[in-house]
């Protein structure tokens, strides 16, 4: 009688490219990091992505940032956030479930502890990053801030400014990172969800 069966999944840089196969051939789970600049629209287009998807989980860093008490005047509360998510999106992924992270990452090293945990709970890492004329995302940043919900980025003051950075460390993240995908976000956020869900299980 045969013995059962072993899969065994590398983990190399591109694994990311083939998260379409792993989901639908082994049932393996994915960490799906939707990164791009602050107003691009990437937690409305998690929640579209997310609504109807059974097994499908969206963990909002910032939402659970400006849940921590006294979280305006105390600097920790942005690692405490990070961590809390981090036990969050490693119980759904050992669960079974699809997790999604809209978050604007310029820098690698939360990334790569997003990889690791991804990695830790047998599940498949993959970046998707969203992209717009940087005009329409200073409009939807400053809308957001208008609507007067909790945000840490509603602190800042120059709106132009801190877009065209997050722009540019995106552009210079792009050279040091594996490729990801990139879905244009310039248009209604149905719209982008299905492009979103397109690039994963198309």
């Amino acid at each position: 009688m045969p013995g059962p069966l072993h899969v065994e999944v590398q983990y190399e840089p591109m694994a990311a490219a083939r998260p379409v196969a792993l989901r639908a051939e082994w049932g393996i789970a994915r960490l799906i990091l939707l990164n791009g600049p602050p107003g691009v629209g990437k937690s409305t287009c998690a929640r579209l992505w997310a609504a109807g998807r059974t097994g499908s989980v969206v963990v909002e860093v910032d939402e659970l940032r400006v849940s921590i008490e006294g979280w305006q005047h105390d600097d920790r509360s942005k690692l405490d956030a990070r961590r809390l998510a981090l036990e969050h999106i490693d119980r759904h992924l050992r669960s079974g479930a699809d997790v999604m992270v809209p978050q604007y990452l310029g820098r690698t090293d939360f990334i790569e502890e997003l990889e690791r945990t991804a990695r830790a709970a047998g599940a498949v890492f993959v970046e998707i990053r969203l992209t717009a004329d940087e005009a329409q995302v200073v409009r939807r940043f400053e809308d957001r801030r208008a609507d007067g919900a909790l945000h840490p980025e509603h602190e800042v003051q120059d709106v132009p400014k801190a877009v065209a950075e997050a722009v540019g460390r995106l552009a210079d993240l792009a050279t040091t990172r594996p490729p990801a995908s990139t879905v244009a976000a310039g248009g209604n956020p149905t719209v982008t969800a299905a492009l979103v869900a397109a690039e994963l299980d198309p």
